[in-house]
């Protein structure tokens, strides 16, 4: 998940996406995009009358892509995901903005909730890191005031050392929250993971160090629905 790699990682990443989402008993699955390319998946269906959800994120979200395609979990759901990507990814002309204001247009008639799920990748400084999460977020609110937003939490990782580092994670929420909760619109869902044995530190819920499992993700998925549906009025 860093920022920059060389040709042959990302093609590596790629090659183990595949070989992770073909893992599943043959049946067919999204696609997985390769690093730094956006890409988007709709499971929204016109005779589905429950709350459409755009999430939008990173390769996190883009593995909850990769499961059944036919998955009930991922019903409503729409897709915005960049493999590698950090937040500027959805800046004013960042790369991944073409494809949430897609989503958008597609859905606005259904009054659709936008989750954002960035901050993972880029967060060497927390406190720089922190400042234009808020920033490029506030703006996304400011394009579409008759909307509603929700920032979840970075979600645990593994790590104890580096820009992945878990501790690192715990200080972005913690400036994240402060900006957010006086809105009533944080999900904190990185204490909702931990404290439900979703995941735990020892390894269990994760695919690898800061990537989660397909059954991790279907019930990361069931969490964010119930959350919206029973706070975003």
């Amino acid at each position: 998940m860093t920022e920059k790699r060389s040709l042959s990682g990302g093609i590596l990443v790629l090659i183990l996406g595949i070989m992770m989402c073909l893992a599943f008993s043959g049946r067919a699955y999204a696609w997985h995009s390769p690093v730094g390319r956006p890409a988007s998946s709709t499971y929204v269906k016109n005779t589905d009358k429950r709350q459409v959800i755009i999430y939008v994120g990173d390769s996190r979200v883009m593995y909850m892509t990769c499961g059944p395609k036919k998955s009930s979990r991922r019903a409503n759901f729409a897709f915005a995901y960049i493999n590698g990507g950090n937040v500027t990814s959805i800046n004013k002309n960042g790369s991944l903005t073409p494809y949430v204001t897609k989503l958008i247009n597609k859905y606005r008639m259904r009054n659709p909730v936008i989750v954002f799920n960035f901050g993972l990748n880029g967060n060497g400084n927390v406190k720089k890191n922190a400042k234009r999460v808020i920033r490029i977020y506030r703006w996304w609110m400011k394009q579409y005031p008759d909307l509603r937003f929700v920032v979840e939490s970075v979600n645990p990782t593994r790590l104890t050392k580096g820009s992945y580092s878990d501790k690192k994670v715990v200080k972005l929420n913690k400036r994240l929250r402060a900006a957010f909760e006086p809105e009533g619109i944080w999900m904190d869902n990185y204490t909702v993971m931990l404290n439900q044995k979703i995941i735990k530190k020892s390894g269990y819920g994760f695919k690898d160090n800061y990537h989660y499992k397909w059954k991790t993700s279907k019930k990361m998925l069931r969490i964010v629905r119930n959350w919206v549906e029973e706070n975003v009025k």
